[in-house]
């Protein structure tokens, strides 16, 4: 269950990332991480459109930033890593 699920913010984490895979737990990462394995699936989503018959929406750039925004917000904390 994500927090702030009604925020644009997880709306738009929610419909953007949701296009190739199931919903990542914002849990996963740390809010440092999270920049580079966005930036990292928008490369992927660039390149799966440019090359592939596959249909997919790549985020602008302000999307992308609501998405790490959230993510790092709700990112694991650094004081719950093992």
């Amino acid at each position: 269950m994500l927090e702030d699920r009604e925020s644009q913010s997880a709306k738009v984490f929610m419909s953007i990332c949701t296009q190739c895979h199931g919903l990542a737990d914002p849990q996963a990462h740390t809010a440092q991480e999270w920049p580079i394995v966005v930036v990292r699936m928008v490369d992927r989503m660039r390149r799966t459109q440019a090359f592939s018959s596959r249909s997919v929406v790549v985020p602008k750039d302000h999307e992308v930033d609501q998405i790490i925004a959230y993510l790092a917000l709700h990112g694991l904390k650094k004081d719950h890593l093992p």
